[in-house]
C-alpha cells in the first residue's frame, strides 16, 4: 500500500504522530518505507510505501502520486 507521507493524529490517544521514512535497495531499485507510530504507547498505527526509485538513477517508478491516476472508478456498496 502507497501511503502519503504527512502528519496524522492517533487513533489509540489522539496524539499527533509523524511520519518515520526508511529506505532500502534491493535488485537496482530503491525502496522507501514509511510507518507511523503512536508517540505514547508506540503501538504501529499503519506502514507502507512511499516510492521505489531505480537505484542508478533515481528516477521514480512508482509513488505515492502515481499508484492512482487510472483509478476514475468509485465503489459503493449501498443499493
Amino acid at each position: 500500500m502507497f501511503l502519503e507521507p504527512k502528519k496524522i493524529r492517533s487513533p489509540f490517544t489522539g496524539e499527533s504522530v509523524f511520519p518515520k521514512i526508511t529506505t532500502h535497495s534491493t535488485g537496482g531499485k530503491t525502496y522507501e518505507q514509511i510507518s507511523y507510530n503512536d508517540p505514547v504507547t508506540g503501538n504501529l498505527i499503519k506502514k507502507g510505501m512511499v516510492s521505489i526509485k531505480d537505484e542508478k538513477t533515481g528516477q521514480v517508478i512508482q509513488d505515492f502520486n502515481t499508484i492512482n491516476v487510472n483509478s476514475t472508478r468509485g465503489i459503493s456498496y449501498r443499493n
